[in-house]
């Protein structure tokens, strides 16, 4: 019989011939424990959707790193709240059932004489407590409309300063700091209140109202703790901030101003000898040989609105494509700050370049050695984390290259990084993306709060930090795969 189209040929088996039968897929959730000279590493791999995690203790008084996940893509299906303890290749369940709209976690103090956990929804905190030496239940602490934790914990979260009397959350034209009330124990109550500044925008049927992302700046050198609303930037050359005190003095308008027109790629706000600063990345114009400017300004009042110059204008070898990360560390533990430059190097990005400028006085640019001291990493990644991993005072860099994370030791005083890993471990495809601050909104449909950078993206970071509060500092990852799993990445110093 003819057929017309295609052909189909059934091939079967000989007799006493046995198929090739793929591997069924690993199993989820799993977590997997991996090794290299001096450090160990928790893989756990998870079921849908990461949205939050925060270092926590269970009933059992096991430490470890809480995982807050959603069972589909997105911000979509039941919740599950489970701990990861670093070093076991098990995941404890944390609570009996939890809020389908639970979205975020912060470790805070409520008065009772031990960090808890508290989970967000939008509008809702609850805390999670252990009555009966079991999985947990939800607590209700406060019901506010529009309140949402991710306005400051869209990753995991740095410990509070000292001088901070509560826990930041933010919304739509108002700013809070959350503290446990005197003389009721596991209740909260607002200690500081202020006014963010509000845009409206039409959605729909309705009005959006939205404030701009607010970041902490913690003291130094006896300088308080401070809030930096912003940056927003107006036309092509001003960029505002706004400057709120911990402690709920007036608020600071600052301005800074561009030397020229130029579109603003990156931002951060640090510290610089103690004053509130602004690092801006920006590049005049896309080409293929463009490369971007690094630009340092210091914030104080502004009543003008003029505009302050920066204080740094440099040039630098990063194409206009790459992310550049801008910092300033005290690399060589002189007591000065360093400015630390790190990105994609050449056309096709091969190679990741990392540049420090020792702090040498003065006054301006010239604050900084003229010539850096230049390492570069073979790996065509843009996904890396800088900071102290092995506790011997310099920064080390980690690398995500493909599925396999690196570290890269920082070489004593010298500013630069050892040419080759201490220790690769292949962690499988995980994509952290950004964990960085975004705007708080308020929508115009009676939809409540929400964090737009957030909706339905996932959840991601890369960084070394604390995570478990173990007391020493982890190579910390997480994003999703890609497959419809997420995974988490601790990894730890071991003798």
């Amino acid at each position: 019989m003819r057929h017309h189209g295609w052909t189909f040929l059934l091939l079967l088996p000989l007799a006493g011939t046995m198929m090739a039968v793929p591997a069924p897929p690993p199993s989820v959730p799993r977590v997997e424990i991996r090794r290299g000279p001096g450090v160990e590493a928790t893989i756990a791999v998870v079921q849908g959707t990461l949205l939050a995690a925060a270092p926590a203790r269970d009933w059992a008084d096991r430490q470890g790193v809480a995982l807050l996940v959603a069972a589909g893509k997105g911000e979509k299906g039941w919740r599950s709240l489970q701990l990861l303890e670093p070093g076991k290749a098990t995941l404890e369940p944390l609570a009996e059932s939890m809020p389908e709209t639970a979205d975020s976690l912060v470790s805070m103090d409520l008065g009772e004489g031990a960090p808890a956990l508290v989970v967000g929804s939008p509008g809702v905190l609850d805390a999670l407590i252990f009555p009966n030496r079991r999985p947990g239940k939800l607590r209700r602490l406060m019901v506010e409309p529009g309140l949402d934790l991710r306005a400051f914990f869209p990753g995991l979260a740095s410990p509070r300063p000292a001088d901070l009397p509560g826990i930041p959350v933010a919304r739509a034209g108002l700013l809070q700091l959350l503290a446990a009330a005197p003389g009721a124990s596991g209740s909260l109550r607002a200690v500081v209140s202020a006014p963010l500044p509000v845009r409206a925008g039409r959605e729909g049927n309705g009005i959006r109202l939205a404030s701009p992302p607010v970041h902490l700046l913690p003291g130094a050198a006896g300088s308080p703790s401070l809030f930096a609303v912003g940056p927003e930037v107006q036309g092509k050359r001003r960029i505002h901030t706004l400057l709120l005190s911990a402690a709920g003095a007036a608020a600071v308008d600052a301005w800074s101003l561009l030397p020229e027109d130029a579109e603003v790629a990156e931002s951060r706000y640090t510290r610089w000898e103690g004053r509130p600063a602004l690092l801006v990345s920006t590049f005049d114009k896309a080409g293929i040989n463009a490369k971007r400017r690094l630009r340092l300004f210091l914030l104080a009042a502004d009543r003008t609105g003029g505009g302050a110059l920066p204080v740094l204008d440099l040039a630098t070898d990063c194409p206009f494509w790459s992310r550049l990360d801008a910092s300033l560390v005290d690399v060589d533990g002189d007591g000065r700050q360093d400015l630390v430059l790190i990105h994609r190097l050449g056309l096709r990005g091969k190679k990741i370049r990392c540049e420090v400028r020792r702090g040498i006085g003065g006054s301006g640019g010239d604050r900084f050695e003229a010539e850096p001291r230049v390492s570069e990493i073979d790996a065509e990644s843009s996904e890396w984390a800088y900071g102290d991993w092995n506790g011997d005072g310099a920064p080390d860099l980690a690398v995500l290259d493909g599925e396999r994370l690196l570290l890269y030791p920082g070489a004593g005083k010298t500013g630069r990084l050892a040419e080759r890993p201490a220790w690769a471990l292949p962690v499988g495809p995980v994509h952290p993306g950004a964990g960085s601050a975004v705007a708080v909104e308020v929508g115009g449909s009676g939809e409540g709060s929400r964090v737009s950078a957030q909706a339905g993206a996932g959840y991601g970071f890369f960084e070394i930090a604390d995570a478990a509060g173990l007391g020493a500092p982890q190579v910390v990852l997480a994003g999703p795969d890609h497959q419809g799993h997420s995974v988490l990445v601790l990894a730890r110093r071991v003798p």
